[in-house]
């Protein structure tokens, strides 16, 4: 970026004072169209200028303005030498513009040397650096920002190396002020009471909400954003440089929003991508960075917004708007303007959760054309250099999705669709691409309708088959329905299809560390619980580890039968909670036909005893099936019913004798409770900690 210094504004002032002052020469006398520093006062040709220039340096409180001015001019074969010979000469002709003021007027061309008030000039060389130093301060505000972020990172990085290196420091925490720093601090979500992932605001925008830690990251953060927006600022009276009071403060508050905000591009744009280095540092979720990039990017859009009227109200005061909105790089700054509000726009949960790929897509088209367009926008004044981090940063995270999908190859999937809510997809893998528990990819499925499209899913590394994966995925909208369609015209609703996959990508968590481990899952949430249960009962036979797992149907056990059946024989204990074991089908069945005739008539009547004939021998298979699960499964304890969660928690922490983790993954609901619960049963003198292994989208 842009760091200015006292030399550099010597010279600039000079060039502030004679631009205001005099007229000396066009484009066509300095035989370029635009001169960013120099101007015509580089041209030994033009002696009124060059001199005028040499005697105003010399005039100067300071002689660091020569040696710029020459390095400015450098291009012009300009020497000391020159200069000199410029300056004495000069010194010969000097005259007051006020002396010939008809000749000084801005619509004429000046021929003489310029004598400048000394004055005058000190007190421009004062204003132009508090001017100019507001760049400085930006640069320094936007280093803070950047700062604030990599400092909680590396912090963060250093407890989870702590964590994995020290256990038992690390288990030694768990006193009074630490359980009350967790408790209200880092483990609970924002809420006080109902602890809540997803919320609704004036019933119309919806979004994750921020945990209660990455609100108060988020908070300081912003109060340091708002300090620097508005505060050390100083006010330059009526002068040669500002005419009227809101173009002094409009041009200073324009610049320091502008260059705070192109610090923040490049970070939110690292935030975002999938192969972002500061999460494997710190440890922390996709889902955390991708909350911290959505509320930077609406920070920088308000940043944005403030230099955009700040140079408006600048630009009128100065009479300059008509002319400024014809050149290229304002025009260029508008789209980007525009660009960067409708991606805060079209970014809200409504557009995410019905049209995701959509959103990708455009999100990145636009992004791409805002980059460009910020680039274009900023180079005449040099602070493109935050661009080209930006657009590093975004084609780098490109460049290794690729890497990633190459490394993996393209391979045939084998898809089943189980019931109307679940498809389980199984890939054979390369030797040397090994997933880790808790670790997703992005599945791409080559049909023509889905084969731009990628969704990430926990990955499931097969004990049984080698080398062979699976994935568990919950049919919504979109690509997952398109497949579900596809598969219930084949035959046994079984398909292959060419796929790639991208990853791995994940954290990994120390819980090794831990005397006991609970994995506390739902539904479909099962996928990386197992995954981590396997690994440690694998690696540490000592540890004491839990799997509660909660099921609305016996059903759902049919496609993680195969995993289940592959935990025997570990030193695990293993509950299954069917919530809806009790009901009867052939109850809930004949219900509906009541609600739905008349149960008065004699077709009715009979209706009711062939449905019941019919479903009683359903039940009969269902109960078979029921019996034949418990016997292959027969070191797993199923429990009917809800579990209760809060007795499930407070035993598990009593039995433990050392540090215990809690381990969630499943609906918001089930999470959201779980977590609330934990922190509820906190008890000095033992350990406990909360992981919620979710990622939100």
């Amino acid at each position: 970026m842009v760091t200015l210094h006292k030399n550099e504004l010597a010279f600039a002032a000079c060039k502030e004072v004679l631009d205001k002052t005099i007229h000396f020469f066009d484009t066509t006398t300095t035989g370029v169209t635009e001169i960013p520093l120099g101007g015509g006062y580089c041209n030994k040709h033009l002696q009124q200028a060059f001199g005028s220039m040499a005697h105003c340096l010399k005039l100067l409180p300071t002689n660091k303005g020569i040696p710029a001015f020459l390095k400015v001019c450098k291009s012009y074969n300009v020497t000391m030498q020159d200069f000199v010979r410029a300056y004495t000469n000069a010194s010969k002709f000097l005259v007051s513009p006020v002396i010939d003021s008809s000749a000084a007027n801005k619509h004429s061309l000046y021929y003489l040397p310029v004598k400048l008030n000394q004055e005058t000039l000190n007190d421009a060389y004062a204003l132009t650096l508090r001017r100019y130093y507001t760049y400085n301060k930006a640069n320094a505000f936007g280093m803070v920002l950047i700062g604030y972020w990599l400092i909680l990172v590396f912090f963060a990085g250093f407890l989870r190396l702590a964590r994995a290196m020290f256990p038992p420091v690390m288990n030694s925490f768990h006193g009074k002020m630490s359980n009350a720093y967790k408790r209200r601090v880092t483990m609970p979500a924002l809420g006080k009471q109902k602890v809540v992932t997803r919320g609704r605001f004036f019933k119309v925008f919806g979004g994750i909400i921020p945990t209660r830690m990455e609100t108060l990251y988020l908070a300081i953060w912003y109060v340091l954003v708002v300090l620097f927006t508005v505060t050390n600022f100083c006010y330059d009276a009526v002068s040669v440089f500002w005419l009227t009071k809101s173009e002094a403060y409009g041009r200073k508050v324009a610049d320091r929003s502008g260059v705070m905000a192109l610090y923040l591009i490049p970070q939110l744009i690292l935030f975002a991508g999938r192969n972002n280095a500061l999460q494997w540092v710190s440890g922390w979720s996709f889902a955390r960075f991708n909350t911290i990039h959505r509320w930077m990017a609406r920070t920088t859009l308000v940043l944005i917004l403030i230099h955009a009227l700040s140079m408006v109200f600048n630009n009128i005061g100065l009479d300059w708007n008509k002319l400024k909105n014809t050149l290229a790089y304002v025009q260029w700054g508008y789209l980007a303007t525009v660009l960067s509000a409708l991606m805060c726009f079209h970014s809200m949960s409504f557009f995410r959760k019905h049209c995701y790929e959509l959103f990708v897509l455009s999100h990145n088209i636009m992004g791409v054309v805002f980059i460009a367009g910020t680039w274009l926008h900023v180079r005449e004044a040099g602070f493109q250099l935050m661009m080209y981090a930006a657009a590093i940063i975004w084609g780098f995270d490109k460049f290794m999705r690729v890497v990633k999908m190459a490394q993996f190859g393209l391979k045939t999937a084998e898809i089943q669709l189980f019931g109307d809510s679940l498809l389980k997809v199984k890939i054979a893998r390369p030797a040397n691409w090994k997933p880790y528990p808790f670790s997703y990819a992005f599945v791409y499925f080559m049909r023509p309708s889905s084969f731009w499209q990628s969704h990430p899913f926990t990955i499931v590394d097969s004990i049984v088959e080698e080398n062979t994966i699976s994935f568990y995925i919950k049919i919504k909208g979109g690509m997952t329905c398109s497949l579900h369609r596809y598969l219930s015209h084949q035959p046994e609703q079984k398909a292959r299809i060419k796929c790639m996959v991208e990853g791995p990508y994940g954290n990994i968590a120390s819980l090794h560390t831990y005397e006991t481990v609970s994995f506390l899952a739902s539904g479909n949430g099962i996928p990386g619980p197992y995954t981590s249960l396997v690994d440690l009962a694998g690696r540490f036979s000592q540890q004491k580890l839990k799997l509660y797992w909660v099921i609305r149907q016996w059903e759902s056990i049919e496609w993680f039968m195969e995993e289940l059946k592959s935990i025997r024989g570990f030193n695990v204990q293993v509950f299954v909670f069917v919530t809806q074991s009790d009901k009867s089908c052939a109850n809930q069945q004949i219900s509906k036909e009541a609600i739905s005739q008349d149960g008065t008539s004699p077709e009715f009547a009979k209706a009711i005893e062939d449905t019941k004939i019919v479903l009683a021998r359903d039940d009969e298979n269902h109960d078979e099936n029921v019996a034949q699960i418990m016997s292959s499964l027969d070191f797993v304890e199923f429990r009917p019913g809800r579990p209760n969660l809060a007795e499930i928690i407070e035993n598990d922490i009593q039995e433990s004798s050392g540090a215990i983790a809690f381990v969630a993954c499943g609906c918001d609901t089930f999470t959201d409770n779980s977590r609330r619960l934990v922190i509820d049963n906190l008890t000095n003198g033992k350990r406990v900690d909360f992981y919620d292994t979710r990622e939100l989208w």
